[in-house]
């Protein structure tokens, strides 16, 4: 499994464009076959800092998604809507570092 954390800050008045924008882009996202989660949340002390928290099932399906129309729809669009760049994480779920 691969885990992808995206971080950004919105522009306040690009907020809700934004958010409906997202909202898209997620709902299509979660019916990907081999999405397994993929979510967006606030930040507690900025009311325009995202968390984009997705889940997928190997890397072969993070570049399928990356060719689908509706991420690309969502790169192009929010590009003007960010404060800042976005800090894109990319982890692999499968190698575990430290037993329990």
């Amino acid at each position: 499994m691969i885990v992808i954390t995206a971080k950004t800050k919105i522009k306040p008045q690009k907020k809700m464009a934004f958010m409906e924008l997202a909202e898209k882009v997620i709902a299509a996202s979660r019916k990907e076959k081999d999405c397994i989660s993929y979510n967006l949340y606030s930040e507690t002390d900025d009311p325009n800092g995202f968390l984009f928290f997705e889940e997928w099932k190997n890397q072969e399906a993070i570049e399928s998604h990356f060719r689908y129309p509706h991420f690309i729809d969502f790169t192009t669009k929010s590009k003007d809507m960010m404060d800042g760049d976005m800090d894109i994480n990319i982890y692999d779920a499968e190698r575990k570092l430290l037993d329990e």
